[in-house]
């Protein structure tokens, strides 16, 4: 089992909730979540990550290419791929980080980086009647990505901002 920490995490509501704790079963499915906000304390074995902590990104390929275009997929941040799924083919989904951090530069702050990831996560996942993905609660099995190097008070990108797979 895993204890994940962060700054933020994105709620299933495109929100961000404060110092989230998730706890992980070895498969990946979070059997514990909390907000701690200004209470956090440290614990034996808990994992801090700064920055936010998302979903992995949802995204569908055909199935005669799934194999060929796997790689790609990890590389843009598609951890979950649904096969043949036409609602889910465009690039806006194929290419989820890249469409992110276009739209990051464009559009700034809480709200707007919240939308934009909420598409690709829970939006994604429930066009494909994915229930354990795309969201951080209880019972779900989504990846856990964290978002990084990020303007935490302006929710903005920087530079160096990128994203790391914490969990598959």
């Amino acid at each position: 089992m895993r204890k994940l920490t962060s700054h933020f995490y994105l709620r299933k509501d495109g929100t961000f909730g404060k110092r989230p704790i998730v706890h992980l079963a070895d498969d990946g499915t979070i059997t514990d979540l909390w907000e701690s906000g200004s209470d956090f304390k440290e614990e034996p074995g808990l994992e801090y990550y700064p920055g936010i902590l998302v979903p992995g990104f949802v995204a569908s390929v055909s199935s005669d290419s799934i194999n060929s275009v796997k790689g790609k997929c990890l590389v843009n941040g598609v951890l979950r791929i649904q096969p043949n799924n036409p609602n889910l083919e465009s690039d806006v989904f194929f290419e989820a980080w890249k469409n992110i951090q276009k739209h990051a530069k464009l559009v700034r702050g809480e709200d707007s980086l919240g939308s934009v990831l909420h598409k690709n996560t829970y939006e994604a996942a429930n066009l494909i009647k994915a229930e354990r993905w795309g969201r951080i609660e209880v019972e779900s099995n989504p990846g856990i990505l964290v978002i990084q190097n990020l303007d935490l008070r302006s929710f903005t990108f920087t530079p160096g901002t990128r994203f790391k797979i914490l969990q598959r």
